[in-house]
């Protein structure tokens, strides 16, 4: 039976706060363009419920936003090999078992060249 390969639990972390990085960035963008007036005073007319949320707390959802990302980023980095299946990676074999053959040095390459 296939061992079920682990999800390292950072990557949906970093999915999600990846997503809500992109959007806060687009809305913050999109209230500089078009949600502000010549006076810099949010227009009453456009402003709607994502809006003011930005113009209020845009800049510090956004440095929070990058700060869990960075975090996130280094712990899935530093923990992706504990959560990666092993298979690929050779078993430790003791030394009585290891062949001859692993412990023959290679041959100088100058004896057969001249």
């Amino acid at each position: 039976m296939a061992s079920k390969s682990r999800i390292n639990p950072f990557y949906p972390v970093l999915v999600l706060a990846g997503m809500a990085f992109a959007i806060t960035a687009c809305g913050f963008a999109l209230m500089m363009v078009r949600g502000i007036n010549s006076s810099g005073e949010l227009d009453p007319e456009t402003a709607t419920g994502f809006i003011p949320f930005l113009q209020e707390y845009g800049f510090t959802a956004l440095m929070i936003e990058l700060g869990v990302l960075a975090l996130a980023t280094v712990a899935a980095i530093a923990t992706d090999e504990m959560w990666s299946d092993r298979v690929d990676q050779p078993q430790h074999r003791p030394a009585a078992e290891t062949p001859a053959t692993d412990l023959k040095e290679p041959q100088d390459q100058a004896d057969g060249d001249a």
